[in-house]
């Protein structure tokens, strides 16, 4: 029998809140320390009952954060414009997306169930500048850079933007007041973002930053550009309720116009969105893993993303940590800082076997997806997955060596982001690597690959039924999924013809897809 095959990753960026009972079995185990420090050892995973991951969404089928796939049907599910209030997001999660999830998670074995997602929005507004050479846009006063890994829909890259277009970026503030995208949503018009995200009527315009100045009633932002932004909020909803706003904070801010030639802007309502407040456990213990772009190095002393960080206990990696890099830190937070108790360079990866039996070797990736192919184009080893542009090549490596790829057929993909194409280094026909034994026949092979191999993945579409509820279909902009809900458990709604769903389930041998959870969208 073929055998899952496990994957070591690398974390971008996790908050583990611990909740009051971790914390009183820390004390009674004797854990921490008293030695002229009020802030303990970071706790062992395993204390850790209640999680915080915030970060790009870096696979799908489910939500892959920071290295963990989340299980969300079920989960409430916030949207960007008010994510401390009630106001659902019904729309499916995309890749690049940033999101803040609380739930419970297995670090090690990198699998989660998210109970409270909270989707953290970024800039929104007309584009002002693209510099193509530089890599660059220029929104709302704003930069925001962008590379190669940055998910473009609507263009399929820079030279495809212009300044009549409106945009919506989704990304990781920098200490600089740069906006490092990993999703931008690109619109011919602000009518044609209003008509995909409504919300977007009443706040045509937000920002997206770190504090830098803080007075009564303003604070100010880096621009990016050796400029400032003025944000003058004295009439405006500051949420969540009673927090403060200061130099450091991370904020969003919603507006009804850009920033006038004076760089100020009037806003109607600023989300501070630090890990802490984005957090419902608020406990005075926090274990963290954060990946980020190093802002600064001075001495023992960085600055990754916006957060502060000691790294004077730390053990660190061979090597110097330099500016621009991309690290893992892990520690405590102490007042605003984290205590690291160790640094590492970024790295992803994940054991690839040629064939059963045969010695295994490591594969290097970014971006993952778990789904069924569509679109599927042998002439140009392009498919589609979960709505992602697939490409393999001669560098791409098929687990077990069965490289039959079809349309409906369950795969799993591990790859890095080129200009919006996923650029596979490895696919694993989960049926036939799970299901299958050395000397089975070609035409087994195929007939295990229909099914998922007892894996299971979330989809999204428009649910119709000719005999509910064993004879069902749902359908989605890329594929229609032949489905059976004879055991699934609705976590939300009901059965009603042509509702939005989110489902988890399985493929059988059959291509069914066997629903085990079920939730109505909208």
């Amino acid at each position: 029998m073929y055998s899952y095959i496990q994957t070591k990753n690398s974390f971008p960026l996790k908050l583990f809140i611990l909740a009051p009972l971790s914390l009183a079995l820390l004390a009674a185990c004797g854990g921490g320390s008293s030695t002229g420090s009020s802030v303990q050892n970071p706790p062992a995973p395993s204390l850790l009952s209640s999680t915080l991951y915030a970060g790009s969404v870096s696979g799908l089928g489910s939500i892959v954060v920071n290295g963990v796939r989340f299980e969300t049907v079920g989960a409430r599910v916030l949207e960007a414009d008010d994510p401390y209030g009630t106001a659902a997001y019904t729309e499916q999660i995309r890749l690049g997306m940033t999101v803040a999830v609380e739930g419970s998670a297995d670090d090690n074995n990198g699998t989660g169930t998210a109970s409270t997602i909270r989707i953290d929005g970024g800039m929104r507004g007309q584009v002002g500048a693209v510099d193509i050479a530089a890599g660059t846009l220029r929104v709302n006063g704003q930069t925001v850079k962008v590379d190669a890994s940055t998910m473009m829909q609507g263009a399929t890259g820079l030279a495809g933007i212009a300044t009549t277009n409106w945009v919506e970026v989704y990304g990781l503030a920098q200490s600089d007041g740069s906006y490092l995208a990993t999703r931008i949503e690109v619109y011919g018009s602000r009518g044609g973002l209003e008509s995909s995200y409504p919300k977007a009527s009443t706040f045509p315009v937000s920002l997206r930053g770190i504090v830098w100045t803080s007075a009564s009633g303003s604070f100010t932002l880096h621009d990016g550009n050796n400029g400032t932004i003025t944000v003058n909020y004295g009439a405006a909803d500051v949420l969540p309720a009673g927090v403060g706003i200061a130099a450091g904070s991370s904020v969003r801010i919603l507006a009804n116009t850009a920033p006038d030639g004076n760089g100020a802007v009037l806003a109607s309502k600023v989300l501070v969105l630090n890990p802490s407040n984005l957090s419902s456990a608020n406990s005075a213990l926090s274990y963290i893993k954060l990946k980020g772009v190093v802002d600064s190095v001075v001495g023992n002393t960085l600055v990754v993303s916006g957060t502060t960080v000691d790294i004077s206990a730390a053990i660190k990696p061979a090597g110097a940590i330099a500016k621009n890099q991309v690290i893992e830190v892990k520690g405590t937070l102490s007042k605003g800082i984290l205590l690291a108790s160790k640094v590492e360079f970024d790295s992803r990866e994940t054991l690839y076997t040629e064939r059963q039996g045969g010695s295994s070797s490591n594969v290097g990736y970014k971006q993952e997806l778990y789904g069924m192919i569509s679109g599927f184009d042998a002439a140009l080893n392009t498919f589609v997955v979960q709505g992602v542009t697939v490409q393999s090549n001669s560098a791409t490596r098929f687990e077990y060596g069965y490289t039959k790829l079809a349309n409906d057929v369950f795969v799993e993909v591990k790859g890095a982001l080129q200009n919006g194409v996923l650029l596979a280094s490895k696919i694993d026909v989960k049926g036939v690597t799970v299901n299958g034994s050395v000397g089975d026949s070609a035409s087994k092979d195929d007939a295990l690959g229909k099914s998922s191999g007892g894996s299971s993945f979330e989809i999204y579409g428009t649910l119709t039924c000719s005999t509910y509820p064993s004879a069902c279909t749902i359908n989605s902009s890329v594929n229609s999924v032949k489905t059976n809900l004879v055991a699934a458990q609705w976590e939300k709604g009901a059965y009603a013809a042509n509702s939005y769903v989110e489902a988890k389930g399985y493929l059988d041998q059959s291509s069914v897809f066997q629903v085990t959870k079920i939730e109505v969208k909208r």
